[in-house]
């Protein structure tokens, strides 16, 4: 297994389109195609994306920016796709691997909540956010975790754990994260936001198990429980979670690729697989950024607000 590209793409709109050639008599010219009024994207050197046998499309830090950026200065026009552009793109992708007999996972890093209008923009009672995330969920995420933006109102968390999670079946991760609700009884109970981790096997047959963790945040709302990273290494249903070796390990967690605590989720699964691939999706601090912990891992962090999305693919598996 090597590494054989990563990429961070400027999501600018996709504006060409090709038309069929003219017949009959009919001239069906060839023209650029977007929605009325789109920001069109500037002109930029580009390359066609490498497929690996594992690819990856990673998202982090959206914070509800789901109609792009539509200011007409440089550089918005290169980040003008919305959404809606962005779910076709991963449709198309996700058909492109299945006719090449590869896997794609679609991933993202937290922080959903807290940017635009479009998400914060709801009354006195209201719920911010909570319709855009339904607009997330009809994406083909394959695992999404939790970022510390749906976890400073306590109904924004509720909301995540009783209508978002449930949605994922199994897949949206909150490894380090509860909140404090009631049981049937009324008793009130400290569970996980969302699932601590999750195993399961790609479309190819290649064995997962994925974790979603929090860095080490402090302002969290009164009924919700961010627990440190390097207590959570050392719960037992995490050593459980490790003991039985996958074809890869996915992280996929709300907290910087450097300079903070994935190292200490690393060197625990490596002391138990020394040799497994270990790969790694971050978020928070709103850069592009990558960091290799060693010859059989890399991290990635894919930028902000719709800007950039993170492309990954391995070959040689």
């Amino acid at each position: 297994m090597r590494v054989s590209q990563l990429a961070l793409l400027s999501f600018g709109f996709f504006a060409s389109a090709n038309a069929c050639g003219g017949d009959d008599g009919h001239n069906h010219a060839i023209k650029k195609r977007s929605q009325p009024g789109a920001t069109q994207s500037t002109a930029f050197p580009s390359s066609p994306l490498i497929w690996g046998d594992v690819n990856f499309i990673h998202t982090t830090d959206s914070h509800g920016w789901l109609i792009g950026h539509q200011k007409k200065s440089a550089p918005e026009p290169n980040y003008s796709g919305d959404f809606g552009d962005f779910a076709s793109f991963v449709d198309h992708m996700k058909r492109e691997a299945d006719l090449r007999g590869v896997d794609l996972l679609l991933v993202d890093s937290g922080d959903l909540h807290d940017g635009t209008g479009l998400s914060d923009g709801y009354p006195p009672g209201g719920i911010d956010g909570h319709e855009t995330n339904e607009l997330i969920t009809q994406l083909p995420y394959d695992v999404l975790a939790i970022g510390n933006h749906e976890l400073y109102k306590y109904q924004i968390t509720r909301d995540m754990h009783e209508n978002f999670a449930p949605k994922w079946n199994g897949r949206y991760l909150s490894s380090n994260v509860n909140i404090t609700t009631l049981d049937k009884d009324g008793k009130a109970i400290d569970v996980p936001v969302g699932d601590r981790y999750a195993k399961f096997e790609t479309r190819n047959g290649r064995k997962v198990t994925a974790f979603g963790v929090l860095f080490n945040f402090a302002s969290n709302d009164k009924g919700t429980t961010v627990q440190k990273v390097q207590d959570m290494v050392n719960e037992p249903w995490f050593k459980s979670a490790i003991a039985e070796e996958p074809d890869f390990f996915l992280l996929v967690g709300h907290m910087p690729v450097a300079q903070d605590n994935w190292p200490l989720v690393f060197n625990a699964i490596r002391a138990v697989h020394p040799t497994t691939p270990i790969f790694i999706f971050g978020g928070h601090t709103h850069i592009r950024d990558c960091v290799q912990y060693d010859n059989r891992s890399m991290a990635l962090e894919s930028g902000r607000y719709m800007e950039t999305v993170g492309q990954w693919s391995l070959r040689h598996w």
